[in-house]
């Protein structure tokens, strides 16, 4: 009972004006992606002109004014100020999420990320989130719980999850949004800006309203001229993803190895991350494990957890041998335990892995 205030929160005031689909947007550029904000918004706009889709968009840029959430509906833009500045809160994104599913209700919900990503825990940077304090990041642990509940009470099924930030294809990343979306979009890589799907893919599920999650993700990859590669997983399948991992870990744990001779498919700060399942063979090849655990963990990734997996024209080269998803690897021990905290460590035997190749030195 004690869900129920939240759960009211959410339902919609008027059931006959449920559409088929809102199209949730978190922009966070109160940094320098500022300039991209108007591009995309005019985007969204033209896409939605003349459609049923409803589009919201919650704003942060350079003002110090508040954020902005702007509705996108039919040929019409209107735009509110809220009396908070601060878009790497986890509170104001549950508020934002609330307030689209009460005021747009739909069968159909798309919720998307803009912004830098940096760190594990990085993914929406605002430089200015109020007077008197420091920048801050988003958190992806906090804002998962918060993506779930979003999805459990909004009325309507959350068919897609788009991380539209670099590096957010990481496992660890990823299973922070276990259960939040049927499917789960984002790179393991760099994403560029301001980005060229907008339009035309929301041109295309306006014409398509019983369109997947998967189907949406596989036509912005189509549409889309700014990224390197993109990857959609299987939301549910990621539930599996520790004890997958456990399988593959365990072999490594007799003799353990780091992998050799890789190049990193995504760095911030002091934190790398490489190819999932490049690091994962070439740790198995060091270590002299034996390739089964391997060869089955490769066939679920491939077969059951990815479903669609894009390199573009101009990335094809750059992500050549990359499998769409990451793995992050600590550079020492020192920081090898930052995020021993994280759900996916409670069963993937990942920690034990870490501890084996950086021991602490007596």
């Amino acid at each position: 009972m004690r869900c129920l205030p939240f759960l009211l929160l959410f339902l919609p005031q008027d059931r006959a004006k449920v559409r088929d689909w809102t199209l949730i947007y978190y922009m966070s550029y109160d940094n320098n992606l500022e300039r991209c904000g108007p591009v995309i918004t005019d985007g969204l706009e033209k896409g939605a002109k003349g459609t049923s889709l409803a589009v919201t968009i919650l704003s942060d840029d350079t003002d110090k004014g508040g954020l902005k959430r702007i509705v996108i509906e039919g040929g019409n833009r209107t735009s509110e100020t809220l009396s908070t500045d601060n878009s790497a809160s986890e509170t104001v994104l549950a508020e934002y999420l609330a307030w689209a599913a009460k005021s747009w209700p739909a069968k159909h919900y798309a919720v998307v990320f803009l912004d830098h990503g940096g760190r594990l825990d990085e993914m929406c940077l605002d430089q200015w989130p109020g007077e008197g304090e420091p920048k801050k990041w988003l958190s992806a642990k906090l804002a998962g719980p918060v993506l779930r509940e979003f999805r459990k009470s909004c009325g309507g099924e959350v068919d897609l999850l788009f991380l539209q930030q670099c590096g957010r294809g990481s496992v660890e990343n990823l299973y922070n949004f276990r259960g939040a979306a049927a499917a789960v979009m984002a790179s393991q890589t760099v994403v560029g800006a301001p980005n060229t799907y907008y339009t035309k893919s929301l041109q295309w599920l306006a014409g398509k309203p019983k369109a997947t999650g998967a189907e949406i993700a596989r036509q912005i990859m189509t549409d889309d001229e700014h990224y390197t590669n993109y990857v959609c997983v299987d939301g549910k399948a990621l539930e599996e993803l520790p004890a997958k991992l456990a399988a593959v870990v365990e072999p490594l744990l007799k003799a353990p190895k780091p992998a050799a001779g890789l190049k990193a498919c995504f760095t911030a700060e002091a934190e790398t991350n490489f190819d999932l399942l490049g690091w994962l063979g070439s740790a198995t090849k060091e270590s002299g494990a034996a390739g089964d655990p391997l060869a089955a963990f490769t066939k679920w990734v491939n077969g059951t957890l990815i479903v669609s997996h894009t390199k573009s024209s101009g990335g094809a080269a750059a992500a050549k041998d990359w499998c769409g998803l990451s793995l992050w690897v600590p550079s020492s021990r020192r920081v090898r335990g930052m995020y021993a905290d994280w759900p996916i460590y409670e069963k993937s035997r990942l920690p034990e892995l870490w501890k084996a190749l950086y021991p602490v030195v007596k």
